[in-house]
């Protein structure tokens, strides 16, 4: 419950703050001062280990400059004569401070003639035996310059670890006669063996390897002569057998102990000194340093949470009052502001919450206002209900009779236009079938009158040969015509058979579409005439269709009289009616290029009572039929393309067998 305290979270949150950024600001000056710290370290052994191996250099200068006087002194008759070489070589005591193994005299076939050592009965045993380092004698030889052997068991003290120096010495004619060398022992107490007692700090030492990662020297007697660190096990000490590196470095050593290394690389042998100093004890003052500024900083901390709690409290103190003030405004109906006598931001906010309680207050009489007039419209609701109810059910009836209406009407309508089209139709083929039957009729009149004629001639008895085959001729000639009249005639009635049978049943069967339109056309002739309008008509022969054909020509007279109509109007044109088959489906396009179709009226143009013609005749269910007897008896598409000035073209996509009538 403590911690819900706004002044404690407060407080803690300050001090929380405080804590993160001197973290991050301790981490980052500590990681660079440690950084630094170990630099400076590695500075140092490298600088240690640079001292160290110019001293060994100077001793390994001296110790090389002692053994080239005593080869030079050496005797020419030493390499031939054992007794010479024996007695020469044992005068020279004085170097066995340096070369702890002894002095040795070898011929050019590598023979001791004569040997010095601490022990005398080291000495007569090794006398006459082959030197124990032949390798370098080899190089000496070849370089003809002093020359450091590598790490070899010395038979001198019964295979100790051992490294020789050998001066190989040539006769005046540039032949090769022998060696003088010194041998040291590395386990011994020499010059070289005693950097093993060299101390960095507690745990730090020096050791010495050659190229060949042998190790000549360390402070552990049993790895002296063994494998230094294999390939990739000290990554400082790769560096300096690879790269000829010389400083300093941080790596793991082949004990896996992090340890910063000094590594050079010796002028006089080529052997590589270095110095291992663990990071552990390298770091610890700057650990011990880094945990007194952590302890000081967790202080400083929490002096700061007790100042911070301290300064919250006094400046939260109008906020707990405010939260008291607020915890009895829960039990009273009547809300009274409150006086803190604050400045600044609370003083802000304890004008805003008076003003908030003000609000409320005039929110609640408002409330209460409006719950009255709940409570009245409540009493009267379900009177309101059933009142509205009856006018609702009123109103549904009187729509109900207003859409019965209107379909009845549209019902009428279409009918109507249906009877109008029949009619203009019959009164059509009326017309049409004038012409042939009024030519019938005068060319009956005319064989009338020239078979009286010939009976007259007959009866008289002057009638030629010649004569009657003028009468024949003419009775032949009429008789054509008569025919050709009454073929036109049949043609007009069995088309107009066809339609109107059509029309009227409506009956689904097969057909073939180019009849069928053919017959539409016919029928619409004299219509056609009357407006100045002729059809071109490119329809496919081999259509066959299962359908209502009375619809298909009602539908198709129905836009060939809208182009002739809307179109054209007075002026006339010319419609174009093509029709071919896609698959199971034929489409049928009737094209003028009339007066088109504004582009705001073209999705309208469908729609019941839609028409550009009102007062002129037009009743707008022309279209609205064609659409649904397309879409609906066909089961078909229509589709409306037009722009105004450029004509008009509706498209017909139906299926060849239309679907059952539902």
């Amino acid at each position: 419950m403590y911690f819900k305290s706004l002044k404690t979270r407060f407080s803690i949150g300050v001090v929380l703050l405080f804590f993160v950024a001197l973290a991050v600001i301790l981490h980052v000056v500590l990681d660079t001062l440690q950084e630094r710290f170990q630099r400076l370290i590695g500075q140092d052994v490298a600088l240690l280990t640079e001292t160290h191996a110019t001293m060994l250099d100077s001793r390994f200068e001296a110790a090389t400059q002692m053994l080239q006087t005593i080869a030079a002194n050496t005797p020419a008759r030493a390499f031939d004569d054992a007794s010479v070489a024996h007695a020469y070589i044992g005068t020279q005591s004085a170097g066995l401070g340096v070369f702890d193994l002894g002095l040795y005299i070898g011929n050019k076939d590598r023979i001791l003639m004569g040997v010095n050592t601490t022990d005398p009965l080291v000495a007569a045993k090794r006398l006459g035996k082959l030197t124990g380092a032949p390798d370098a004698d080899y190089r000496a030889r070849e370089r003809r310059l002093p020359t450091f052997s590598e790490p070899y068991p010395s038979p001198s003290c019964n295979g100790c670890p051992a490294v020789a120096l050998i001066i190989p010495i040539f006769g005046k004619d540039g032949e090769h006669r022998g060696f003088v060398t010194g041998a040291l022992r590395l386990d011994g107490s020499n010059f070289l063996a005693s950097l093993k007692d060299v101390r960095i700090g507690q745990g730090g030492y020096f050791f010495l390897l050659t190229r060949s990662r042998t190790m000549l020297m360390h402070p552990d007697p049993t790895r002296i002569m063994k494998t230094a660190a294999k390939p990739g096990q000290n990554l400082i000490i790769d560096k300096g057998l690879d790269e000829n590196f010389e400083g300093s470095g941080v790596t793991v050593n082949s004990t896996g102990t992090k340890m910063i290394v000094g590594i050079r690389t010796m002028k006089s042998t080529g052997w590589l000194l270095a110095a291992n100093y663990p990071v552990a004890e390298a770091e610890q003052p700057f650990r011990e340093t880094r945990d007194r500024v952590f302890f000081l900083a967790a202080i400083a901390g929490f002096g700061i949470l007790a100042l911070a709690w301290i300064m919250v409290q006094r400046s939260l103190a109008p906020l707990s009052r405010l939260t008291e003030h607020v915890a009895r405004l829960t039990n009273q109906v009547e809300k009274t502001p409150i006086d803190l006598q604050a400045t600044g931001e609370i003083g802000m906010l304890e004008q805003a919450f008076n003003d908030m309680l003000a609000v409320q207050e005039k929110q609640r009489h408002e409330q209460e206002r409006v719950d009255a007039e709940i409570r009245n419209l409540n009493a009267n609701l379900e009177r309101l209900v059933d009142e509205r109810t009856i006018a609702l059910a009123n109103a549904n009836r009187e729509l109900e009779q207003t859409v019965q209406t209107l379909t009845d009407t549209r019902q009428e309508l279409v009918e109507a236009e249906k009877l109008a089209a029949l009619g203009a139709l019959v009164a059509g083929i009326a017309h049409e079938l004038n012409t042939p039957i009024g030519n019938c009729v005068l060319v009956a009149s005319r064989l009338s009158d020239e078979t009286a004629a010939l009976q007259s001639e007959i009866e008289s008895g002057q009638l030629r040969k010649t004569t009657l085959r003028e009468h024949m001729d003419k009775l032949d000639n009429a008789t054509h015509i008569l025919q050709r009249n009454l073929d036109k005639a049949a043609q007009l009635i069995a088309s107009f058979k066809r339609a109107a049978v059509d029309r009227t049943s409506d009956a689904r069967r097969g057909f073939m579409l180019k009849e069928t339109l053919n017959d539409t056309v016919v029928m619409l002739t004299p219509s056609l005439k009357r407006g100045h309008c002729t059809v071109a008509t490119d329809i496919d022969g081999d259509i066959p269709m299962n359908a209502y054909p009375g619809s298909l020509n009602q539908a198709v007279s129905a836009l060939l009289e809208n182009a002739m109509i809307h179109g054209y109007g007075e002026r006339g044109g010319e419609i174009h009616l093509s029709a071919k088959q896609e698959g199971d489906k034929a489409v049928i396009v009737i094209h003028d290029n009339g007066a088109g179709i504004a582009e705001e009226n073209l999705g309208r143009v469908f729609d019941p009572f839609f028409t550009t013609r009102f007062g002129k005749g037009g009743s707008g269910l022309g279209l609205n039929i064609v659409y649904n007897i397309v879409t609906g008896i066909l089961g078909g598409k229509i589709r409306v393309e037009s722009r105004p000035g450029q004509g008009c073209t509706f498209t017909l996509t139906l299926p060849l067998e239309a679907p059952a009538a539902t």
